[in-house]
């Protein structure tokens, strides 16, 4: 039994990762990005 509840541990700290690096990660640059774009566009350094 231990070993079956370590693979799903393995498993589901493997789903994390991949749905962190897959879809979190790439929208908060996204949105990092944009908002930085809005700030330099507010303060005159970007047109």
């Amino acid at each position: 039994m231990n070993d079956l509840n370590a693979r799903v541990d393995t498993e589901t700290r493997n789903n994390m990762i991949n749905h962190y690096d897959d879809g979190l990660q790439p929208t908060a640059q996204q949105w990092y990005r944009s908002g930085i774009k809005d700030a330099d566009m507010k303060m005159g350094e970007r047109y």
